[in-house]
């Protein structure tokens, strides 16, 4: 637990909906290797090797989205690839 500043995970996010973080922001909120970073927007699989070499995980949503616009219905098509790319990564860290 982050207990100096009460939570259990810190969100780094971009100016607006779907722009990724900035890398020094993420580098400063992880403190420690116990300190969990989440990336909060501008996921994509694009970035995503980049961003999870230096967060712990992301949260996506507008990617997933038709388009990649936040009001748009679900893509099964955007979503599998995005988690194909994940594997990837993953697969890559191991």
């Amino acid at each position: 637990m982050c207990s100096s500043l009460g939570g259990d995970v810190l969100i780094s996010t971009g100016n607006r909906t779907g722009d990724p973080p900035d890398e020094q922001e993420i580098r400063a909120i992880k403190i420690s290797p116990e300190t969990q970073v989440l990336i909060g927007s501008g996921t994509n699989p694009e970035n995503i090797e980049h961003l999870l070499a230096i967060a712990d995980g992301v949260i996506v949503a507008s990617y997933f989205k038709e388009g990649g616009a936040w009001q748009n219905k679900v893509s099964k098509i955007r979503a599998n690839h995005f988690m194909d790319c994940v594997r990837d990564v993953r697969e890559k860290q191991n």
